[in-house]
């Protein structure tokens, strides 16, 4: 239950923020510069939940 708060909260800190600076979302963002980096940035996500 505590990874699904966490996964709500950041996503209402990134509307909010977005709404905030009147910002579209850029989904290209902090993009992989390769094929081999792509399931990082979620590993890494699920690691600091843990």
């Amino acid at each position: 239950m505590k990874a699904v708060a966490a996964v709500q909260r950041k996503t209402l800190v990134l509307a909010y923020t977005l709404w905030k600076n009147n910002t579209p979302y850029d989904r290209q963002h902090r993009a992989p510069a390769t094929d081999n980096e792509k399931g990082q940035p979620l590993e890494a996500a699920l690691n600091e939940l843990a």
